[in-house]
Order: structure tokens, then sequence, then C-alpha cells
């Protein structure tokens, strides 16, 4: 019996539901959450191979636990490493509707490209960091970082420069985070998910810097808040004052 049927078993004598994650290809994301609002946003790991989760009841903290029925309406947050985070209203379907898998897609988060070339001494260290960044080296990205910020003595590139700066750190942090992530699909070790989860609280701090960053010097602030919801326990952690507005360009 495959997974999927295994699942669908489990679940055919239950109330429940089973939501599935996968790229615009419909490849399935091993390395996706799923939370709920009605939950308190708390993470639900997809299984490592399926990228399926398979979901009966609900559990609140400090409140009755919360059985699923057909036609109950959920609010749901997918999100994965190097994916932009979907959000969406979901109601739970009646026979077999219920009983077949509710697809999740996730599109790339793509950051390739994203900055600009900058002039000077300080650009020339951006680019060192952009080097590290696409060698894999990321504990040097910082490092980097910090040396155009020294350098940077120009007043008109100086917006550009601490947007960049704080943007490859995020960066950096993001790409630590995917590769524990990945390496959980593989050993969901205590240890591992240790690993995944600190990885995963330093890229927020830092998605919210540079979202901070954005914001105080005019930059486009839209792949920021994308990453910080990606990896904040809670949209709230990101902050009403880091979203978007509707009205700014890409």
């Amino acid at each position: 019996m495959s997974l999927l049927a295994a699942a669908l078993f489990t679940l055919s004598a239950h109330a429940g539901a089973l939501i599935e994650v996968v790229d615009p290809a419909g490849a399935p994301i091993p390395t996706a959450t799923v939370r709920f609002e009605e939950e308190g946003w708390e993470a639900h790991r997809v299984h490592p191979e399926t990228a399926i989760l398979p979901i009966e009841t609900l559990y609140p903290a400090e409140e009755e636990p919360i059985p699923l029925a057909a036609g109950d309406a959920l609010s749901l947050r997918a999100s994965a490493p190097g994916y932009r985070v979907t959000e969406e209203r979901w109601t739970l379907g009646k026979g077999r509707a219920g009983r077949r898998a509710h697809v999740v897609t996730l599109r790339p988060l793509d950051l390739n490209g994203l900055f600009e070339e900058i002039e000077g001494p300080a650009g020339e260290a951006l680019g060192k960091a952009k080097g590290a960044l696409a060698a894999g080296a990321l504990a040097e990205v910082p490092e980097w970082t910090a040396e155009a910020m020294r350098r940077d003595r120009e007043s008109l590139a100086r917006a550009q420069v601490a947007w960049q700066a704080k943007g490859l750190e995020a960066i950096a942090e993001a790409q630590r985070w995917r590769g524990e992530s990945e390496a959980s699909v593989r050993d969901w070790s205590e240890a591992r998910l240790e690993k995944v989860e600190v990885a995963r609280a330093r890229t927020a701090e830092a998605a919210i810097s540079w979202a901070e960053t954005a914001r105080a010097v005019g930059a486009s602030a839209e792949e920021a808040v994308q990453l910080c919801l990606a990896t904040a326990r809670t949209p709230a952690r990101c902050g009403e004052a880091l979203r978007p507005d509707p009205a700014e360009g890409p």
C-alpha cells in the first residue's frame, strides 16, 4: 500500500483531511510546513517523502482540541525554504472530495539578481559578499557586508549599501536554514531538528532586520517580508508595518 493510500485509509473512518504541498511543476516539497490560524500558527511538518500532512484534530494552546469535520473552514499558511508563503482560506469537503488531498502550491522565492551592482569600495565589498554567497561560503557573507558598511562614505549610495548588506546577510541565513531543513528530511533526530529550529530563528531575525532597513531607506521590502513570513512563528512577528504597501511596485 502506498503512503498516500495508507493515509487515506487511516482517514476513511474519521473526520479530517490531507494537505499536500507541491511546487509549480507538481513535485512534492518535503521541507514544507503547514500552520493553522485556529491553532495559533503552530508548525506541522509534512511527510518527508510525500509532502502530505494528514490532519484530523487541531490543538490550540490552553484550549480544548478541535476535531475537524466536513464544512469546517480553516485559515492555513504553507511555507518552505526557498519558496514564497501561501496563505488561503480552505473549507473541508464532504464524501470523496473530503478524502482527496487538498493541494497547496508554493512559488519559488527568486532572490537571484535582486541587487544591482554598486560602484566604489563599498560596492566591491558587496561583490565579495555575493561571491561568497554563490560559493556557499556563508560564514564569509557577514564579514564582507560589514566591510561594505565600513567602506561606505558616499551618501548617495549609502541607502542601497545598507539595504543590500542586510539582504545578503538574510539570504545567507536562509540558505543555511534550507540546508538544515533538507538534511532533516533524511534525519529526523532531535539534534538535527534543533539545528533546523536555530537556523529558522536566525533567518527570521535577519529578515526582520532587512525589512526594517528597507523601510528606513525607502527600498522595496517585499522579499524581506516574504522571507520573514516564511520563518517567523506567527505573521504578527513580522509586524504590520513591515508588510508591503499594495500600492508599491516590486
